[in-house]
């Protein structure tokens, strides 16, 4: 690639593209919103940087080519000619997706083989390169266009490399970082999850309030590509080191009835460089005392099959939903559901997905509707 302009896409979660828009744009980056995802071009230096920056996101792709293929003869022609060396290294594993719609060639199977091939006849001759992971490469056609992209990410962007423990029904991290997105919480106000789990909304707060690059403490695939600059990587993390702020202690509560969430609320703030960030307390929803100055409540309680209450007790939504209009009054607050929450003053500020669920993100404000 070096500073060739390449047309890029930003994966991100049905919900979240207003959010990545936002996030390109704070890098210098222009983007255009499209569905699951936003499209934008550049070099190497904005495919690192969003991939390093990116808290919404889910992968980058690199797309290779867009071309007719009417046949497999003619797919396999136009595959051949795609720069394949730039990114693949003869020998590595492949993964081919494809998905197919409204075209000729309808045999999913087939169609991988088929790039697969012409990869490999673009590439020479090989030998099997054992434990490097498997590269990812894309084919959509839609009718008779194809368009081939190669994913840049390696694991999910969600993945920062701190979940240490896990709770049941965690929250995923680019959805935690999406819901802080929606409700316009920059970190310059109080901010409390009162059943957090294992800790992914305080976390992700600690994370955007110290402005720390999400993706320092990981690797990408891009960095195994045969054109990886590893210069231009360090000096983008040097960057980004700059960047990081001192926010000071005690605006992030993370509080929770139950002691293992909690502790695997801390291991993980501890393994993602935020512990001293947050403010962690064992304590109920219905009893939790927060800052009556207010600011930004936001949680992911339990529902559905997480649910599993004694008769008449009421759940954490229903608590939650009691006490904004009793004592939290000054507090905003985003709950992320399927159900509305009982009580006046909420809206659905977003239509996202969670763990295959289909919920809402609900704000609140006092007084508001």
């Amino acid at each position: 690639m070096k500073n060739r302009q390449h047309d890029l896409f930003l994966i991100c979660p049905p919900g979240l593209e207003a959010c990545c828009v936002a996030e390109l744009g704070s890098l210098g980056v222009q983007g255009e919103p499209r569905q699951g995802g936003v499209a934008f071009q550049g070099g190497l230096r904005e495919l690192y940087l969003v991939n390093l920056w990116s808290r919404c996101g889910s992968r980058v792709l690199v797309r290779l080519g867009e071309f007719r293929a009417k046949d497999f003869p003619g797919l396999y022609r136009k595959a051949l000619q795609l720069p394949w060396g730039s990114y693949v290294r003869p020998g590595w594993p492949v993964k081919l997706r494809v998905t197919s719609h409204r075209s000729r060639l309808m045999h999913s199977d087939r169609i991988a083989e088929t790039v697969e091939t012409a990869l490999r006849q673009a590439l020479g001759p090989q030998e099997s390169v054992p434990g490097d992971g498997e590269q990812v490469v894309l084919v959509r056609l839609e009718e008779d266009a194809c368009t081939v992209s190669i994913d840049s990410s390696g694991e999910l962007l969600h993945r920062r490399g701190y979940r240490q423990i896990m709770t049941p029904a965690p929250l995923r991290e680019n959805l935690a970082a999406g819901m802080l997105s929606l409700l316009g919480w920059r970190g310059d106000e109080a901010f409390c999850d009162p059943c957090c789990g294992s800790g992914t909304l305080p976390i992700e707060a600690a994370l955007l309030r110290s402005n720390l690059a999400p993706g320092m403490r990981r690797e990408f695939r891009f960095m195994r590509w045969p054109g990886f600059r590893h210069g231009l990587w360090q000096q983008l993390l040097s960057e980004a080191a700059r960047k990081t702020v001192d926010p000071g202690f005690g605006i992030i509560l993370a509080a929770d009835k139950d002691e293992s969430a909690l502790e695997a609320a801390r291991a993980n703030a501890r393994a993602a460089g935020v512990e001293e960030l947050v403010s962690f307390r064992q304590e109920d929803v219905a009893v939790l005392e927060v800052n009556p100055a207010g600011g930004l409540m936001a949680a992911n309680p339990p529902y559905g099959l997480r649910l599993d209450l004694p008769l008449r007790q009421l759940s954490p939504l229903q608590v939650v939903a009691q006490r904004l209009q009793a004592d939290w009054n000054r507090w905003r607050c985003g709950l992320l559901t399927p159900e509305r929450p009982p009580g006046g003053g909420w809206r659905s500020a977003a239509l996202l997905h969670n763990g295959g669920i289909t919920v809402n993100l609900w704000a609140w404000r006092a007084g508001g509707e």
